[in-house]
């Protein structure tokens, strides 16, 4: 029997959930997640892998590091490929009221490096102060040498 397409993603999500479970998200350390992210990207495989984080979010949303863990995979691949969902989930976890993923959601924005996410990072108005000042330099950063 073949499966569903919805079987499928769920059954993805649950791959993802096992990585991000037991990876540690570290800035300049590559994870396991991340890995898993970029070979789908090379296999063509970012629609299923969206739809997979999507879901993962959707159920697990209240765990910290799920969401921390999704936010460090969206960033891992192109703005292209994951912006629909990728940029739909770090908007609304920009507000969140853990810091850390607050932090992460922004550091997608940085790390896509593009000028269609302006729009999100002006409206942002944040505290602590250094988190504002992080996404003012992002700001200038991505204005000066963002993608169209």
């Amino acid at each position: 029997m073949q499966e569903s397409r919805e079987d499928s993603i769920e059954s993805l999500s649950y791959e993802i959930y096992a990585r991000i479970a037991k990876d540690e998200f570290i800035d300049g350390k590559i994870t396991v997640s991340e890995l898993f992210m970029r070979t789908a990207y090379e296999r063509g495989q970012m629609d299923s892998m969206m739809d997979a984080l999507k879901f993962l979010y959707r159920r697990n949303h209240a765990d910290n590091h799920v969401p921390e863990g999704i936010l460090v995979l969206i960033a891992a691949g192109p703005y292209e490929a994951v912006w629909t969902n990728g940029q739909a989930i770090a908007e609304e976890l920009v507000s969140h009221p853990e810091l850390l993923v607050r932090e992460r959601a922004i550091q997608c924005y940085e790390r896509w490096n593009s000028k269609k996410g302006l729009d999100v990072l002006r409206r942002l108005d944040c505290t602590p102060e250094w988190l504002q000042q992080y996404v003012d330099e992002i700001i200038l950063d991505i204005e000066r040498t963002g993608t169209e």
